[in-house]
């Protein structure tokens, strides 16, 4: 087992908030970018200053607006195979710390990064686990105006399943409609629903 981890800084996390307070129509979302240095990935998305990646939810939009992006800070290899995996020798991020873990492991990284967001934003409005196997994914969410910044761990989708992710999302969310609850929170951050 392996986890990558590349922590959140607090200079980030604000930049995060900034983005979740923006508009996100396609040049707005442009102007943003460019301002802090953020260039195009040649995988997808956007190469922050942190060595982090934003990537667009709603690649299909990038023309009229997103409603989501997320950043990954956090992967996850349950497999024993994790050397010759996605995560071993050959992972391709630059600054990625390299952590033999267990699920453990990848748990307090997220809360890590509940804490780094905390400290910015204070306390979280919801935190709340969702179980569809044989350990929960966590989620931790805050209110930045009219969208939610959520801390959460989940699938990491390149890999058809075969990988965890913790990321920070950054979804729409209207000032008087609730966070959902554990049951339906994992398919609303996805816009599933």
């Amino acid at each position: 087992m392996i986890v990558r981890l590349k922590p959140l800084s607090g200079s980030l996390v604000q930049q995060l908030a900034e983005l979740a307070r923006a508009s996100w129509a396609h040049p707005s979302v442009d102007g943003f970018l460019d301002g802090r240095g953020w260039d195009e990935s040649p995988w997808n998305g956007y190469d922050t200053a942190s060595g982090h990646q934003l990537v667009p939810g709603d690649p299909d939009r990038i023309g009229v607006g997103q409603s989501r992006f997320y950043l990954p800070f956090c992967f996850f290899d349950p497999s024993g195979e994790a050397e010759a995996g996605p995560l071993g020798d050959e992972f391709e991020r630059d600054g990625w710390d390299s952590l033999d873990g267990d699920p453990t492991a990848f748990d307090h990284a997220w809360s890590a990064a509940c804490s780094a967001v905390a400290t910015e934003l204070g306390a979280a409005e919801t935190t709340l686990s969702w179980s569809l196997g044989p350990r929960p994914w966590n989620f931790a969410g805050w209110r930045v105006g009219g969208r939610a910044l959520i801390v959460a761990q989940g699938e990491e989708f390149d890999s058809y399943g075969e990988l965890d992710m913790a990321a920070v999302w950054l979804v729409d969310l209207a000032p008087d409609v609730a966070f959902p609850n554990a049951g339906g929170f994992y398919s609303w951050m996805l816009g599933e629903n």
